[in-house]
C-alpha cells in the first residue's frame, strides 16, 4: 500500500475515473469528492483504500475534514504547491461534436481552416499524465503547468 493518500476532486469525470481507477490499482488510498455517491460507486466501484465524499456546497465543514491528512490534491487549487495540467481538445468530446458531419459527409469540419493545425488529446492521456504526476515526488513539480497536446492535425496533405 503506498504511502500517499490521494485527493480527487471530479473523479467520476471523463478523465478523473480513470485517474481513480489507476491509483486504486496501483493500491494507493483515494479520496474521491463526488455528487452523487450511487453514481460514484456505480462508475468507479468499490475498494478498500477508495473513499467517496459527497458535495454540500450549503455545508464545506464535511469537505474541509476531508482533506485532511492527504498529501496530494486533484483540481483544488490554492492549496500548497499547485501543479496544473492544461488539456487540448479533448479527442472524444471532437468526436462527438463531429460525428453527425463524418457520417454525413465522411469529413470533419471546424472552423479553424484546413491549413490549421488541430491539437487533440484522449481524456486516457491525461488521466496517465495526472495519476503519475499525483504518484510522484511534489517537489519534483513546483508550481508547474503542463500544456498537455497529442497530435497536432490539418486537413492539409502531407
Amino acid at each position: 500500500m503506498s504511502t500517499e493518500k490521494i485527493y480527487v476532486v471530479g473523479g467520476t469525470g471523463n478523465s478523473g475515473q480513470k485517474v481513480i481507477r489507476d491509483l486504486v490499482k496501483q493500491g494507493v488510498p483515494t479520496t474521491a469528492f463526488v455528487g452523487d455517491r450511487a453514481r460514484a460507486e456505480r462508475v468507479l466501484g468499490m475498494a478498500s483504500h477508495l473513499e467517496f465524499v459527497v458535495r454540500d456546497y450549503d455545508n464545506l465543514d464535511a469537505f474541509e475534514r476531508s482533506i485532511e491528512g492527504h498529501t496530494h490534491l486533484l483540481g483544488i487549487a490554492g492549496r500548497g504547491t499547485l501543479v496544473a495540467i492544461r488539456p487540448s481538445r479533448f479527442m472524444s468530446n471532437q468526436f462527438w461534436f463531429d460525428l453527425p458531419t463524418i457520417k454525413e459527409s465522411g469529413a470533419i469540419f471546424n472552423a479553424q481552416g484546413g491549413d490549421k493545425g488541430l491539437e487533440w488529446i484522449s481524456t486516457d492521456d491525461i488521466a496517465d499524465v495526472a495519476t503519475h504526476m499525483l504518484t510522484g515526488p511534489v517537489e519534483k513539480h513546483g508550481d508547474a503547468v503542463y500544456e498537455l497536446i497529442d497530435d497536432d492535425c490539418s486537413g492539409v496533405p502531407l
